[in-house]
C-alpha cells in the first residue's frame, strides 16, 4: 500500500433518487487520509450537512460529475484534488479499487456494520494493540450501496480483541429498530424522545415490550408489531386508568407528550436489556471478564447516553471507546480504518486525537470588512472578559476547526451560565426548542467526580450522570427533571482554549461547569463558517460573539433584514439547477411509477441491473415486490 493521500466517501449517486428525494444513505460524509509507512493520519473530515445545509444530508448526487465537482471544491481548500488521491473508496461510481470492503473476508456480516465497528475499535490503536476490547456496532438498518446482499447477513457486528488480535467476531443485537420506528411514528428525533422521557414523570405499570433480539432482517417485523401493540395500548389509556395501569398524566405536559413519554420509557428499558444480552453473550461464549476489557460502541444507537452509562456502571469496564461521530456520519472513518488495518495489519498506528477534524474559517479580516455595519467593538481575547460576558447573557462561541459528529463539543457552541435557572429557557427560546429540552454541561475533567455521581471522562458527550443532590441547586440550568445531565468533560490536551475558559469560570464562581448547546437554529445543521455564525447571532439578537480569538460586540440587530438561516458554502442543488426536471423524470420514469414502488426500487441497488423502469413489464415485478414488503413490514 503506497504512501500518500486516500479518500473515503460515504455518498449515494443516483439520478432518480436525486430528483425524487428518495434516500438510501443519510449523514453522508467524506474524509481525507494520509499514509506514511504504518502511520495513518486523518487530515480532514466533512459531514456534508455542514457544507450543504441539508440536515443529515440524505439527498443523492445526481451523477458522478455532480459528486466530483463538490469533492474537488472541498479538496481545493487543502490544495489537493482527486488526482492527488492514491485511492478512492466507499461509493461504487467513484471507487478506484475493489478490495477495500469486507464482503469476502466477513461474509456473514454487513459491510455497513463492519465500518461502524472499526470506526471505534481502531480509533486508538495503542489501546487496541496493548489492551483488550469488547466492541459492538449497534445501529438501525444498514445501507446496501456497496454490500448488495444485506438481507442474508447479520445486521450488527461484535468482536473480542486481545492485544491487537481479533479473537472472535460474532453477531450482535441492536435496539436500533425500536428507536427508528418510534422516531418515524412520532416524528421526533431520538434525542428529543429521550429528553421527553426524562422530563415527563408519566410511566406505565406492568406493561413492557418483549425481549426480541434483532440481529438480521428476520426479526424486524416482530419488533414493529410489538412496538405498535405498545403504542396502541398507551393510546387507549384514560384518566380512569390512572393509578392502576399508569401513574397518571404529568400536568406539565400535553396528553400527547405524556403518552409518548410512556412509550419511550419502555423502549429505553428494553434497550438496556438488549445491550445486557450482548454483553452476557460475550461472557458466556468467550469467557470474558468485563473488568479486564474496554468497551467499544458505534452505530447510531451509541448516541443513547443513558444506556451507555448503564452498561458502564453495571459491568465495570476499564474504559469506554467511541468516536464523536458514532452514527452514520462516522462511516467513512470506519471504512478507512478497516482498509488500512486490512493492508497494514497489527503494525498500524493511528490516534484519533480529538473531535476537531472539521473545517476552520480563518479569514477573519475579510469577514470583519463584510460585516462592519454590524460590529460595534473588536477586542482581543481576554479570559476574564469572557467569563464576565457568560455571567451576563449567552454568548456565541466560534473557534478554530469544527467538531465532527452530531453534538456541539465546544468549537461551534452557544455558551451560558449554568447557575441561572432561566438559562435553559433562554437557550431553548433562542434555538426554538421545547421548554423541557435540557442543556448540556461542559465540566473540567478533573472535577467531574465532585459534581456527578459515578462519573468518568466523556469527552464526546456520550454519557449521562446524576448531578449530586447537594450540587443541583448550584447548577439548575444543566439538570434534566430526573436530576441527570448529558455531560462533556474537557481537559487541556483535547481543547486547551475551552479548558482554560472553564477553569477561569471556576476560579471566579466556584463552578467548574458552563452550559453548552450547539450553534444552530431549528432544523439547521451546526454552523460551519463565520458568515453563518453572524447571521445566527444577528437574527437571535445575541450581543457578544467570540470568533477565532476576537471578541466582537454586535450592533444594529434591528436593521439586519435576513429572516432565514444563512445559505451554506456549497449550493448542492446549484450543480443541477439547469436540469429540466420534468423532462428528466419523464426519461427516467416514463410510466409514472408511484412513489412507494420507486422507494422499493431505489433502496435495492441489486435491482438496478435487473429492472429497467423504462420497460412496462418492470412495473409488474415492482408491484409484486412492493406488496411483499408491505405485507411483511406493514411499512416501507
Amino acid at each position: 500500500m503506497k504512501n500518500g493521500y486516500y479518500l473515503s466517501t460515504y455518498l449515494f449517486i443516483n439520478e432518480l433518487a436525486c430528483l425524487t428525494d428518495i434516500e438510501l444513505r443519510h449523514d453522508m460524509n467524506i474524509s481525507v487520509w494520509k499514509k506514511d509507512g504504518t502511520k495513518i493520519q486523518l487530515v480532514r473530515y466533512w459531514e456534508l450537512e455542514r457544507v450543504t445545509g441539508l440536515k443529515q444530508h440524505r439527498k443523492a448526487f445526481y451523477n458522478v460529475e455532480h459528486a466530483r465537482r463538490i469533492i474537488e471544491e472541498l479538496l481545493g481548500e487543502l490544495e489537493l484534488s482527486l488526482d492527488d488521491m492514491i485511492q478512492v473508496w466507499g461509493t461504487p461510481e467513484l471507487d478506484t479499487c475493489n478490495d477495500y470492503h469486507s464482503i469476502e473476508e466477513h461474509k456473514e456480516f454487513c459491510y455497513h456494520s463492519i465500518c461502524h465497528l472499526y470506526s471505534s475499535l481502531l480509533m486508538h490503536t495503542e489501546i487496541f494493540l496493548k489492551d483488550n476490547i469488547l466492541a459492538f456496532a449497534v445501529d438501525g438498518i444498514p445501507d446496501n450501496v456497496v454490500d448488495l446482499d444485506i438481507e442474508h447477513k447479520n445486521y450488527y457486528t461484535a468482536s473480542v480483541s486481545e492485544k491487537g488480535e481479533i479473537k472472535h467476531m460474532f453477531a450482535a443485537y441492536s435496539p436500533g429498530i425500536h428507536w427508528g420506528y418510534i422516531r418515524d411514528f412520532f416524528n421526533m428525533r431520538e434525542g428529543s424522545l429521550m429528553a421527553l422521557a426524562s422530563a415527563c414523570s408519566c410511566k406505565l405499570y406492568n406493561k413492557s415490550l418483549k425481549l426480541i433480539l434483532v440481529k438480521n432482517r428476520n426479526q424486524v417485523a416482530d419488533v414493529i408489531d410489538d412496538v405498535e401493540i405498545l403504542i396502541n395500548y398507551v393510546n387507549n389509556l384514560s384518566e380512569k386508568d390512572s393509578g392502576i395501569l399508569f401513574n397518571g398524566f404529568d400536568s406539565n405536559f400535553s396528553e400527547t407528550e405524556n403518552r409518548i413519554s410512556m412509550v419511550v420509557k419502555e423502549v429505553q428499558k428494553i434497550s438496556e436489556l438488549i445491550m445486557e444480552a450482548n454483553i452476557n453473550n460475550a461472557r458466556e461464549k468467550y469467557g470474558i471478564k468485563t473488568e479486564d476489557f474496554f468497551v467499544s460502541l458505534s452505530g447510531g444507537f451509541a448516541l443513547n447516553c443513558p444506556v451507555n452509562s448503564y452498561i458502564m456502571k453495571k459491568n465495570r469496564f476499564k474504559g469506554f471507546i467511541a468516536p464523536p461521530c458514532v452514527n452514520d456520519a462516522g462511516i467513512s472513518l470506519g471504512m478507512a480504518l478497516y482498509y488500512f488495518y486490512k493492508k497494514v495489519g497489527s503494525q498500524i498506528f493511528f490516534e484519533f486525537e480529538n473531535a476537531y477534524y472539521g473545517e476552520a474559517d480563518n479569514v477573519i479580516k475579510k469577514f470583519i470588512e463584510r460585516n462592519q455595519d454590524y460590529i460595534e467593538e473588536i477586542e482581543k481575547y481576554d479570559l476574564d472578559k469572557v467569563v464576565e460576558d457568560i455571567t451576563l447573557e449567552p454568548i456565541v462561541w466560534f473557534n478554530a476547526h469544527a467538531e465532527i459528529g452530531p453534538r456541539a463539543l465546544g468549537n461551534r457552541s452557544i455558551l451560558a451560565d449554568p447557575r441561572n435557572f432561566e438559562t435553559k429557557a433562554t437557550l431553548n427560546k433562542i434555538k426554538q426548542r421545547q421548554w423541557w429540552r435540557p442543556v448540556a454541561p461542559i465540566v473540567l475533567e478533573e472535577k467531574a467526580k465532585y459534581w456527578f455521581e459515578n462519573s468518568y471522562p466523556t469527552k464526546y458527550m456520550l454519557h449521562t450522570f446524576q448531578v449530586y443532590n447537594d450540587k443541583k441547586k448550584l447548577v439548575p440550568a444543566i439538570s434534566h427533571t430526573d436530576g441527570s445531565a448529558r455531560v462533556q468533560t474537557i481537559n487541556k490536551k483535547e481543547n486547551s482554549v475551552l479548558y482554560q475558559l472553564v477553569k477561569s469560570f471556576d476560579k471566579k464562581t466556584g463552578i467548574p461547569i458552563i452550559c453548552n448547546t450547539s450553534l444552530n437554529d431549528k432544523g439547521e445543521p451546526i454552523i460551519n463558517t463565520l458568515d453563518e455564525m453572524i447571521n445566527f447571532a444577528l437574527r437571535k439578537k445575541i450581543n457578544i460573539v467570540y470568533a477565532n480569538g476576537l471578541r466582537l460586540k454586535l450592533k444594529n440587530h434591528s436593521i439586519f433584514t435576513e429572516k432565514e438561516v444563512a445559505s451554506r458554502k456549497i449550493g448542492f442543488e446549484n450543480y443541477i439547477k439547469n436540469l429540466d426536471f420534468e423532462a428528466e423524470l419523464k426519461r427516467l420514469n416514463p410510466f409514472k411509477i408511484e412513489r412507494e414502488m420507486l422507494i422499493v426500487y431505489i433502496q435495492n441497488p441489486k435491482l438496478y441491473d435487473r429492472i429497467d423502469l423504462r420497460r412496462k413489464e418492470s412495473i409488474k415485478i415492482l408491484e409484486r415486490m412492493t406488496q411483499l414488503q408491505r405485507n411483511k413490514f406493514h411499512i416501507i
